[in-house]
Protein backbone atom coordinates (compact mmCIF):
# COMPACT_ATOMS: atom_id res chain seq x y z
CA UNK A 1 0.00 0.00 0.00
CA UNK A 2 1.43 3.35 -1.51
CA UNK A 3 -1.43 5.70 -0.82
CA UNK A 4 -3.64 6.61 1.57
CA UNK A 5 -6.29 7.12 -0.43
CA UNK A 6 -8.32 3.81 -0.82
CA UNK A 7 -8.02 3.62 3.32
CA UNK A 8 -9.50 7.10 3.74
CA UNK A 9 -12.62 6.55 1.68
CA UNK A 10 -13.20 3.37 3.71
CA UNK A 11 -12.99 5.10 7.17
CA UNK A 12 -14.94 8.06 5.42
CA UNK A 13 -17.72 5.78 4.44
CA UNK A 14 -17.81 3.43 7.44
CA UNK A 15 -18.15 6.60 9.78
CA UNK A 16 -21.19 7.97 7.38
CA UNK A 17 -23.17 4.47 7.70
CA UNK A 18 -22.52 4.99 11.48
CA UNK A 19 -24.03 8.58 11.66
CA UNK A 20 -26.79 7.33 9.65
CA UNK A 21 -27.33 4.54 12.18
CA UNK A 22 -27.41 6.93 14.81
CA UNK A 23 -23.92 5.60 16.47
CA UNK A 24 -21.94 9.18 16.28
CA UNK A 25 -22.01 9.92 19.81
CA UNK A 26 -20.04 7.26 20.65
CA UNK A 27 -17.36 8.31 17.59
CA UNK A 28 -13.68 8.24 19.25
CA UNK A 29 -9.43 7.39 18.69
CA UNK A 30 -10.38 4.10 19.61
CA UNK A 31 -13.44 3.70 17.50
CA UNK A 32 -11.42 4.21 14.56
CA UNK A 33 -9.76 0.47 15.35
CA UNK A 34 -12.82 -1.51 13.76
CA UNK A 35 -12.74 0.06 9.99
CA UNK A 36 -9.05 0.33 9.96
CA UNK A 37 -8.33 -2.90 11.29
CA UNK A 38 -10.70 -4.48 9.04
CA UNK A 39 -9.52 -2.92 5.99
CA UNK A 40 -5.32 -3.54 6.85
CA UNK A 41 -6.68 -6.95 7.61
CA UNK A 42 -8.29 -7.75 4.68
CA UNK A 43 -4.76 -6.85 3.02
CA UNK A 44 -2.28 -8.37 4.76
CA UNK A 45 -4.07 -11.04 7.11
CA UNK A 46 -2.01 -12.07 9.92
CA UNK A 47 0.85 -9.84 9.55
CA UNK A 48 -1.40 -6.77 10.92
CA UNK A 49 -0.76 -5.93 14.26
CA UNK A 50 -2.29 -3.49 16.49
CA UNK A 51 -0.73 -1.60 19.34
CA UNK A 52 2.78 -3.04 17.86
CA UNK A 53 6.20 -1.79 20.22
CA UNK A 54 7.43 0.75 18.36
CA UNK A 55 10.94 -0.70 17.83
CA UNK A 56 12.87 2.36 16.76
CA UNK A 57 11.59 4.30 20.30
CA UNK A 58 11.62 1.02 22.24
CA UNK A 59 15.63 1.01 21.93
CA UNK A 60 15.93 3.84 22.86
CA UNK A 61 13.71 3.85 25.86
CA UNK A 62 15.62 0.65 27.02
CA UNK A 63 18.69 1.98 26.39
CA UNK A 64 17.65 4.65 28.68
CA UNK A 65 17.35 2.71 31.46
CA UNK A 66 13.85 1.29 33.63
CA UNK A 67 11.07 2.94 34.75
CA UNK A 68 11.17 5.61 31.73
CA UNK A 69 7.59 6.19 30.69
CA UNK A 70 5.19 4.29 29.09
CA UNK A 71 6.22 1.76 25.98
CA UNK A 72 6.03 3.44 23.08
CA UNK A 73 3.91 1.50 20.24
CA UNK A 74 2.22 2.18 16.91
CA UNK A 75 -1.74 1.84 16.67
CA UNK A 76 -1.70 -0.40 13.37
CA UNK A 77 1.61 -2.43 12.16
CA UNK A 78 1.71 -5.07 9.55
CA UNK A 79 5.52 -6.94 10.17
CA UNK A 80 6.82 -9.01 7.60
CA UNK A 81 10.33 -10.94 8.56
CA UNK A 82 10.69 -8.73 11.70
CA UNK A 83 10.67 -5.32 9.75
CA UNK A 84 7.38 -2.69 10.19
CA UNK A 85 6.23 -3.00 6.13
CA UNK A 86 3.23 -1.00 7.07
CA UNK A 87 2.30 1.53 9.98
CA UNK A 88 -0.71 3.41 10.62
CA UNK A 89 -1.49 5.91 13.16
CA UNK A 90 -4.64 7.34 14.10
CA UNK A 91 -5.64 10.68 15.87
CA UNK A 92 -9.53 11.67 15.94
CA UNK A 93 -10.33 15.25 15.70
CA UNK A 94 -10.70 17.41 18.59
CA UNK A 95 -10.46 20.78 20.12
CA UNK A 96 -7.57 19.90 22.40
CA UNK A 97 -4.87 22.99 22.25
CA UNK A 98 -2.31 20.29 21.89
CA UNK A 99 -3.89 18.94 18.31
CA UNK A 100 -1.21 20.21 15.85
CA UNK A 101 1.54 19.25 18.12
CA UNK A 102 0.37 15.93 18.61
CA UNK A 103 -0.03 15.25 15.08
CA UNK A 104 3.38 16.53 14.23
CA UNK A 105 4.61 13.89 17.01
CA UNK A 106 2.51 11.58 15.46
CA UNK A 107 4.14 12.29 11.95
CA UNK A 108 7.86 12.05 13.44
CA UNK A 109 6.84 8.52 15.07
CA UNK A 110 6.17 7.34 11.63
CA UNK A 111 9.06 8.92 9.81
CA UNK A 112 11.65 6.45 12.49
CA UNK A 113 9.93 3.69 10.72
CA UNK A 114 9.87 5.07 7.56
CA UNK A 115 14.05 5.56 7.64
CA UNK A 116 14.65 2.34 9.69
CA UNK A 117 12.21 0.16 9.05
CA UNK A 118 11.26 1.43 4.79
CA UNK A 119 7.69 1.52 5.77
CA UNK A 120 5.16 2.67 4.29
CA UNK A 121 3.98 4.98 6.75
CA UNK A 122 0.33 7.09 7.34
CA UNK A 123 -1.56 9.42 9.60
CA UNK A 124 -5.48 8.70 9.73
CA UNK A 125 -7.09 11.96 11.21
CA UNK A 126 -11.14 11.82 11.76
CA UNK A 127 -13.48 13.49 13.31
CA UNK A 128 -16.65 16.42 12.56
CA UNK A 129 -15.89 18.35 9.03
CA UNK A 130 -16.01 21.43 12.06
CA UNK A 131 -13.42 20.00 14.11
CA UNK A 132 -10.70 19.97 10.94
CA UNK A 133 -12.12 23.17 9.80
CA UNK A 134 -11.38 24.43 13.19
CA UNK A 135 -7.81 22.56 12.89
CA UNK A 136 -6.71 24.05 9.29
CA UNK A 137 -7.65 27.65 10.64
CA UNK A 138 -5.08 27.63 13.24
CA UNK A 139 -1.96 30.52 12.57
CA UNK A 140 0.07 27.92 14.05
CA UNK A 141 -0.63 25.42 11.31
CA UNK A 142 -1.19 28.11 7.99
CA UNK A 143 1.31 28.81 5.85
CA UNK A 144 3.67 31.86 7.05
CA UNK A 145 1.95 35.24 6.47
CA UNK A 146 3.85 37.46 3.82
CA UNK A 147 5.96 34.37 2.94
CA UNK A 148 4.43 33.41 -1.05
CA UNK A 149 6.52 29.88 -1.12
CA UNK A 150 5.30 29.11 2.19
CA UNK A 151 2.97 26.11 3.07
CA UNK A 152 0.55 24.94 5.48
CA UNK A 153 1.67 22.53 7.77
CA UNK A 154 -0.73 19.85 6.44
CA UNK A 155 -0.57 18.89 2.98
CA UNK A 156 -3.78 18.98 0.33
CA UNK A 157 -4.23 16.24 -2.39
CA UNK A 158 -4.25 19.99 -4.50
CA UNK A 159 -1.06 21.59 -3.31
CA UNK A 160 0.96 18.51 -3.20
CA UNK A 161 3.66 17.26 -0.61
CA UNK A 162 5.31 19.30 2.09
CA UNK A 163 8.87 19.14 3.77
CA UNK A 164 8.85 20.15 7.34
CA UNK A 165 12.30 21.39 8.50
CA UNK A 166 12.09 20.57 12.30
CA UNK A 167 15.27 22.45 13.08
CA UNK A 168 14.02 26.00 11.56
CA UNK A 169 14.49 29.00 12.83
CA UNK A 170 11.18 30.55 11.58
CA UNK A 171 9.44 31.95 14.58
CA UNK A 172 6.30 30.79 12.70
CA UNK A 173 6.96 27.43 13.40
CA UNK A 174 9.08 26.99 15.89
CA UNK A 175 7.15 27.05 19.06
CA UNK A 176 4.89 24.32 17.51
CA UNK A 177 7.84 22.16 16.25
CA UNK A 178 10.36 22.95 19.55
CA UNK A 179 6.90 21.25 21.68
CA UNK A 180 6.36 18.28 19.29
CA UNK A 181 10.21 17.23 19.57
CA UNK A 182 10.82 17.57 23.04
CA UNK A 183 8.51 14.64 23.42
CA UNK A 184 11.43 12.37 22.19
CA UNK A 185 13.94 13.36 24.89
CA UNK A 186 17.20 11.72 23.40
CA UNK A 187 16.29 10.06 20.24
CA UNK A 188 17.91 11.16 17.10
CA UNK A 189 15.52 13.00 14.72
CA UNK A 190 15.01 13.52 11.13
CA UNK A 191 15.84 17.15 10.77
CA UNK A 192 13.66 16.69 7.55
CA UNK A 193 10.37 14.73 6.74
CA UNK A 194 8.31 14.75 4.15
CA UNK A 195 4.44 14.55 4.21
CA UNK A 196 4.01 13.07 0.46
CA UNK A 197 0.61 11.73 -0.70
CA UNK A 198 -2.78 13.11 0.86
CA UNK A 199 -6.22 12.05 0.59
CA UNK A 200 -9.71 13.82 2.34
CA UNK A 201 -13.07 12.12 1.94
CA UNK A 202 -15.81 13.84 3.52
CA UNK A 203 -18.87 12.04 2.28
CA UNK A 204 -21.86 14.23 4.39
CA UNK A 205 -23.09 17.96 3.49
CA UNK A 206 -23.47 19.20 7.17
CA UNK A 207 -19.96 20.72 8.97
CA UNK A 208 -21.34 17.80 11.91
CA UNK A 209 -20.69 15.00 9.56
CA UNK A 210 -17.67 13.25 9.42
CA UNK A 211 -14.60 13.57 7.45
CA UNK A 212 -11.17 11.40 7.30
CA UNK A 213 -7.62 12.59 6.55
CA UNK A 214 -5.08 11.13 5.35
CA UNK A 215 -0.95 11.07 4.63
CA UNK A 216 1.96 9.59 3.71
CA UNK A 217 4.92 10.29 6.02
CA UNK A 218 8.48 9.83 4.15
CA UNK A 219 12.12 9.79 5.24
CA UNK A 220 13.96 12.00 2.88
CA UNK A 221 17.06 11.09 1.12
CA UNK A 222 20.95 11.57 2.62
CA UNK A 223 18.79 12.03 6.35
CA UNK A 224 20.52 13.91 9.01
CA UNK A 225 19.41 13.66 12.76
CA UNK A 226 19.78 15.77 15.79
CA UNK A 227 18.79 15.63 19.06
CA UNK A 228 15.97 17.93 20.50
CA UNK A 229 15.92 19.77 23.84
CA UNK A 230 13.16 19.86 26.29
CA UNK A 231 10.49 22.53 25.20
CA UNK A 232 10.34 24.93 28.65
CA UNK A 233 7.00 25.53 29.88
CA UNK A 234 4.97 28.30 28.52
Amino acid sequence: MRNPTEMVEAVACWLHFETRCLRDELFCEAYLAYPIGQFLHARYGNALRTEFAHPVLERHRNAAGPGRGDKPRVDFAVVEQDQVAVAVETKWLSRSQHLAEDILADCIRLELLAAEHKAAAFLILAGQQARFAELVAKPSVQAKPGHPRSTALLPTPERGPKVITLTTRSKHWERLYRRATARFPGVPLPERLLLSKAAFCAPGRRKVHCCVYGIQVESLPGRTTFVAPHAPAD
